[in-house]
This record gives C-alpha cells, sequence and structure tokens, in this order.
C-alpha cells in the first residue's frame, strides 16, 4: 500500500474491499457522497467523503460525468474551469466511457 498510515479507516477499507472494488464504487456512484454512504452502511462506521477524496488523490482515480452534469455545463458556459476538475473526464476527452 502507499503511504497510509496503519489502523485508519482508509487502510480498513481497502484490506476489506481492495483498490479496484472501491474506485469502481467511486465512479459508479458519482464519487465521494455516494460511495462513502454505502460503504458506512456496509462496515457500520462512519465513512466521510474526505476519506475517498484522499484515495482519489491517493490513486490518481477519474471518472466520467454526464454532458448534464452541473459541472459540465458550467465548463461549457464558460463559468468553471476544466482545471479546477482534475478527478474528472469531461464528455468529449480522450478515455470517456458512458
Amino acid at each position: 500500500m502507499k503511504h497510509i498510515k496503519p489502523n485508519t479507516l482508509v487502510r480498513k477499507m481497502l484490506n476489506k474491499y481492495g483498490e479496484p472494488y472501491l474506485r469502481k464504487l467511486w465512479q459508479d456512484n458519482g464519487g465521494a457522497t455516494k460511495a462513502a454512504e454505502i460503504v458506512s452502511k456496509d462496515m457500520g462506521v462512519w465513512c466521510r467523503e474526505g476519506q475517498w477524496e484522499y484515495l482519489s488523490k491517493l490513486y490518481n482515480w477519474q471518472r466520467c460525468i454526464r454532458s448534464d452534469h452541473p459541472i459540465a455545463v458550467g465548463i461549457k458556459k464558460g463559468t468553471a474551469k476544466k482545471e479546477d476538475y482534475p478527478r474528472i473526464i469531461f464528455p468529449g476527452d480522450d478515455g470517456y466511457e458512458v
């Protein structure tokens, strides 16, 4: 494992589920909020969104969003910048999957 302290919830999540499963859960459920809710219920402990943000940065996870997602709409309108969202693959980008 990368630089994760022992006996932290992140380490326990990785030991129980493995990084590929956690990444897929994060990607398929729209990011940290829903993924944290799912794991919290399953493990019986409170899992915060920050733990998912830590994992996404640590393993350089990325996820695709739909063209009608508020962030994608903001990029299209010019009210947001792609550089501010390094974990998101936007419609039209290389590697985008629906």
